[in-house]
């Protein structure tokens, strides 16, 4: 397999385990929002809400998984709110060190197939893999000899690279400016990637791997111009805008073994990390993945039904 095509690959399975349609809430945790938490701010910057315990305060940024290049937004709120913060608390995230490589290759020799998979699709979900890939300037040959879900992953890896998305922000930039207030940034919880990848690799299916390439295939159809509307409107405080970023692949993800489950579980350690926060003298600043913030049973649910008062952007400055 050539490098660059394992790197995508890795680089789709880590997004895909980085979690983000009503009829799926069951198993997508994320499917469901609260709707009185999805409340725009007042202009100027992404919304902020705000989780307090008596006198101590944690201002809470909900973020998305990624900018278009360039992407501008205020940052002055965020510096105003590091300033004298105890922590910085990070969405939870799998990890992965050059030490799992031999542990991807042998997940990637998983995603191949001994034929190719677009002669034998149906008909109607070949033209739109056909459309697809053409759009995205991807010969047949590109595709070869892989599963449908690792045709789905290396569809979404390519679509990916014409977005010209940055997945590090807006993380990055909050980071940096946490070291220029010296402010420690602490992770709500990191676990090894390569555990849930062999526990997706067992129970993947033919069948999901299916319904992984029409999803796939609707994020791409999705197009640029609804991720770049979404990015702006989380870039200006529009939280409902921000929501309409294309979630067609969270419906595979929701199929996947361990993925759902791995979802609440880091909305619960997100809102364990505020929670301690909260337990300290003064003010600390979180930055959580946004659906996973305002979702139904999520962290900001999560922190009221254990009796902390959580204000929205409308207000909570």
């Amino acid at each position: 397999m050539k490098l660059h095509r394992f790197l995508g690959l890795v680089g789709a399975l880590l997004l895909a385990l980085t979690p983000p349609v009503p009829a799926w809430a069951d198993t997508d945790p994320e499917a469901a929002v609260v709707e009185e938490l999805v409340v725009s701010g007042p202009g100027g910057g992404p919304a902020w809400w705000r989780v307090t315990k008596g006198d101590h305060v944690v201002w809470v940024m909900g973020v998305p998984g990624g900018l278009p290049r360039g992407q501008a937004w205020d940052k002055g709120l965020l510096r105003q709110r590091l300033e004298g913060a105890n922590v910085l608390i990070l969405p939870a995230m799998a990890t992965a060190s050059l030490r799992d490589v031999p542990g991807f290759m042998g997940l990637l020799r998983g995603l191949k197939a001994p034929v190719d998979l677009e002669p034998g699709l149906p008909p109607a979900l070949r033209t739109r893999f056909v459309a697809a890939r053409t759009a995205l300037r991807q010969k047949p040959e590109h595709y070869a000899r892989l599963n449908a879900f690792g045709v789905a992953l290396t569809l979404l890896a390519d679509y990916g690279r014409t977005l010209r998305f940055d997945g590090a922000q807006p993380i990055s930039a909050i980071t940096t400016a946490a070291r220029r207030n010296r402010v420690r940034g602490q992770r709500a919880a990191s676990y090894a990637a390569v555990p849930l990848f062999r526990a997706v690799e067992r129970g993947l299916t033919p069948a999901i791997g299916m319904a992984c390439l029409e999803d796939a295939l609707t994020e791409v159809e999705a197009g640029a111009g609804r991720a770049r509307t979404a990015a702006a409107g989380w870039a200006r405080g529009d939280v409902r805008v921000a929501l309409t970023a294309e979630r067609g692949f969270d419906k595979c993800l929701s199929l996947l073994p361990g993925i759902p489950d791995r979802t609440r579980q880091d909305m619960t350690a997100e809102a364990n990390a505020i929670a301690a926060a909260l337990a300290k003298p003064g003010h600390a600043v979180a930055v959580i993945p946004l659906r996973r913030l305002v979702a139904r049973g999520g962290v900001l649910d999560q922190l009221r039904a254990k009796g902390y008062e959580v204000r929205t952007p409308a207000s909570a400055n």
